[in-house]
């Protein structure tokens, strides 16, 4: 399972259970998965981010805005 695919399980997950009509051990199990889902979707994105801090030569983490389409630092006029 992806990133994306993990977001919208867990979604999915917490609109049941703050619907609050599951009975009590099916709530527990689907608060398990969610757990689970959790970590492994910080996880991703933790490596995510140590794999965009290696491919920036200063190690700094610049706004979409701050960017070219490219992704390479946008350019000023001046």
């Amino acid at each position: 399972m992806n990133l994306e695919e993990g977001l919208e399980r867990l979604e999915a997950i917490a609109a049941r259970l703050e619907a609050g009509t599951l009975p009590l051990e099916e709530a527990l199990a689907l608060y398990r998965e969610a757990h689970e889902l959790h970590g492994r979707c910080a996880a991703r994105l933790a490596e995510a981010e140590r794999e965009i801090e290696i491919l920036m030569p200063d190690g700094e983490l610049r706004p979409e805005s701050e960017t070219g389409a490219a992704g390479a630092p946008a350019t000023r006029g001046d």
